[in-house]
């Protein structure tokens, strides 16, 4: 039959951990190179002669800095994304979807309250647990609504 053919060709096309991530690394390299040249081709234009050599040259790229905290970052929230289309495709955009982005919206305030010592006094910090928690519970009754 034609239309199973074209259906397994396309699923050979466009796997999930091939061609999709390839495609967004391109493009994210893409885009991180356009958005490099705009921000030099702005520094030289309309940096004119009253500024020094210094601030006319390209932005630095600090790779001391980055070469520990920017490549740990970077293969950290790749993993995290394979694991994010995995659980996708298993549980389904409706449900995983929303529990992903509950899990980043708690780790987000998790490492401002306990890294950067952000929530003020401890009433805020005490209603932050319990509106995390709450989220908490809410992803777990979300799960049940499917069964994988």
């Amino acid at each position: 039959d034609g239309k199973y053919h074209e259906c397994v060709l396309l699923y050979e096309s466009y796997n999930n951990h091939g061609s999709w991530m390839v495609t967004f690394g391109i493009g994210a390299l893409v885009i991180t190179l356009c958005l490099y040249a705009i921000v030099c081709a702005y520094r030289i234009i309309h940096t004119g002669g009253i500024y020094t050599e210094q601030e006319r040259a390209p932005p630095p790229l600090h790779w001391p800095v980055l070469k520990f905290a920017g490549v740990s970052a970077g293969i950290c929230w790749s993993l995290a994304n394979v694991c994010i289309i995995e659980a996708t495709v298993l549980g389904g955009n409706a449900i995983v979807m929303a529990q992903v982005l509950s899990a980043q919206i708690i780790a987000s305030g998790a490492c401002g309250l306990l890294y950067y010592g952000e929530g003020g006094g401890n009433g805020a910090r005490g209603v932050w647990v319990v509106a995390a928690l709450w989220t908490l519970i809410a992803m777990m009754l979300l799960g049940f609504e499917k069964d994988v």
